[in-house]
């Protein structure tokens, strides 16, 4: 038992290319970030059937997106992020695009009305569940007074 668990022990581990932290990503400098961010505003102003970010960074640059997501989070970035979203909440509710589509997309531009819509279904669920849970004395009464009725009508139901 022994010598099995020694040759077990002993086989050759896989070497691991990067044996320490994180996989290596390269990040571009804070100008080319700029620079980007530029590129992203005036694509969107040159293209006004664009209705989503992922048009431009999916098609247009081939960003992956969880890169997409790392990039607005940069500071050189996000005050170009912000304007495209303002771009596009504006395209959402000036008709541009079919109202049903423009709203579903607008609660991802426009984070007062999420906020608002959030502040709304909560507000809603709390009610709910305060109307579920108070029973009062006279639901009590009520529902004994069911329960003798439905009593008599099997009492009678089955004496027949």
């Amino acid at each position: 038992m022994l010598k099995a668990d020694k040759k077990l022990s002993t086989a050759k581990q896989p070497v691991k290319k990067n044996p320490v932290g994180a996989p290596r990503t390269v990040s571009p400098s804070p100008e080319d970030t700029d620079k980007l961010g530029q590129e992203m505003v005036k694509w969107f102003i040159d293209n006004p059937d664009a209705v989503h970010f992922s048009d431009w960074y999916g098609i247009e640059k081939k960003i992956l997106q969880k890169d997409w997501k790392a990039l607005v989070q940069l500071k050189e970035f996000l005050a170009h992020y912000e304007t495209v979203r303002h771009m596009l909440k504006k395209r959402m509710t000036s008709g541009i695009i079919k109202d049903s589509f423009g709203h579903r997309y607008l609660t991802m531009l426009d984070t007062e009305l999420r906020d608002h819509e959030r502040a709304i279904k909560q507000e809603d669920a709390e009610i709910k569940a305060a109307e579920q849970k108070s029973f009062t004395a006279d639901d009590e009464a009520r529902l004994a007074t069911l329960m003798l009725q439905i009593q008599s009508l099997q009492a009678k139901k089955s004496s027949s």
